[in-house]
């Protein structure tokens, strides 16, 4: 009588065993998702770039987006020679909620911006007579033109699952403040020749300004 009560407790012991673990295995999951924005269509800058998002525990998640820039749109900043560059934007976010697979959960997050684009230029400066001070004739010069942008900000979100049942896909919102600064460089350009003005539609340079965060992204959860 002994040795069947013996089984079924041990049977008993292990299949709580095993539940539990499944159970902690669940708690610590860790999550892998592919975000994009789809309106980053509309930059000035034409970006082609994605977002990773690494949930490692409940409360916290690591975010990289990065991406290259393939040109300027003509409608918006009048050029006629092409644009080259990258980003890079981390961010940590902190979720107010326990469950990282809720339908909604809103988040506090940090994140920086490192933005750097060249674009290959030309400038025509007048050579003068020393005597006279009338101009000979103009020259030529040909430069590249780097511009550099950081920024820091603190974003308020709210992540939506669009599916309830298998929770693969999310729709990202959020807004945030903070403060950016731009950098422009002339490369190639003799000391004595200046540039014309940029023609960036927001030509600030070397100056602190308020930085407005405002989009939304579509992810995937990759597992």
């Amino acid at each position: 009588m002994k040795k069947p009560i013996l089984i079924i407790a041990s049977l008993l012991v292990l299949s709580h065993t095993l539940f539990a673990q499944d159970s902690l295995s669940g708690i610590n999951k860790k999550y892998l998702w592919v975000q994009y924005n789809p309106f980053s269509l509309f930059e000035p800058d034409i970006p082609i770039a994605a977002t990773i998002l690494y949930q490692p525990t409940n409360r916290f998640g690591f975010a990289l987006e990065s991406g290259v820039f393939l040109g300027t749109r003509s409608e918006v900043v009048s050029t006629a020679t092409q644009m080259r560059g990258f980003k890079l934007r981390p961010a940590v976010k902190f979720y107010f909620s326990k469950e990282r697979l809720e339908s909604t959960r809103f988040y506090i997050s940090l994140q920086t911006l490192f933005k750097f684009t060249w674009q290959n230029k030309t400038t025509w400066q007048d050579v003068l007579d020393p005597s006279t001070g009338q101009v000979l004739y103009s020259k030529l010069f040909n430069y590249k033109e780097r511009k550099s942008v950081t920024a820091g900000s603190v974003v308020l979100g709210v992540e939506l699952m669009a599916d309830k049942k298998e929770k693969r896909w999310l729709i990202d919102i959020y807004a945030g403040l903070g403060l950016r600064s731009k950098n422009y460089q002339n490369i190639g350009l003799p000391s004595n020749v200046s540039a014309p003005e940029s023609s960036d539609l927001f030509y600030v340079d070397q100056q602190l300004l308020p930085n407005i965060v405002l989009g939304a992204t579509v992810g995937y959860r990759i597992f």
